[in-house]
């Protein structure tokens, strides 16, 4: 009746800590997911910084698959992240952060690691610009000829004939 026996109490006990355990998990998650971030390093592990206002991002959890892991074909990975060739990194495909839903994508003459940081859906890819008297720079820039590109750029577009003119360049002071 109104007392517990000793299993009674022990059964007790041990779902409270799972209780605990679940509150302090959701605790955490809440620290994790939900908080403003500039970059998907500053979230938590299965979480990625997804820019939604367009100032800054939101730290939000992805489902599937994880950043970099092999994949075949994007319903492999999680959301926000497509199933995209590695470049140099590994020769196999991985899942990384959909550029057009989530990253902005650099404009013309902004630095670039690779293709897919620029947003080629324009004529732009990563080529390595050398300039009198200066470091080469990686930089996005419109392409006429896709070997030129650093990794791989997809040409669903014409590439434009876009050949730079010093005259018509910004003049500052």
């Amino acid at each position: 009746g109104l007392w517990k026996t000793a299993e009674q109490m022990q059964t007790d006990k041990k779902g409270g800590e799972s209780e605990m355990l679940e509150a302090l998990l959701d605790r955490e998650d809440d620290r994790c997911y939900g908080k403003q971030c500039s970059h998907s390093e500053e979230c938590c592990k299965g979480a990625a910084c997804i820019d939604i206002e367009g100032v800054s991002g939101t730290c939000l959890p992805l489902h599937g698959g994880e950043f970099y892991q092999p994949c075949q074909k994007d319903d492999d990975c999680g959301f926000g992240l497509v199933c995209a060739d590695s470049g140099n990194f590994s020769p196999s495909k991985t899942c990384q952060l959909d550029g057009k839903s989530i990253l902005k994508k650099k404009g013309f003459s902004d630095e670039c690691l690779t293709s897919s940081d620029c947003d080629t859906d324009n004529g732009l890819c990563c080529q390595v610009m050398r300039r009198h008297r200066m470091a080469p720079k990686r930089l996005c820039y419109y392409f006429q000829d896709p070997d030129s590109c650093i990794g791989e750029v997809v040409t669903n577009l014409k590439p434009l004939n876009y050949i730079p003119n010093p005259f018509f360049k910004a003049r500052l002071g």
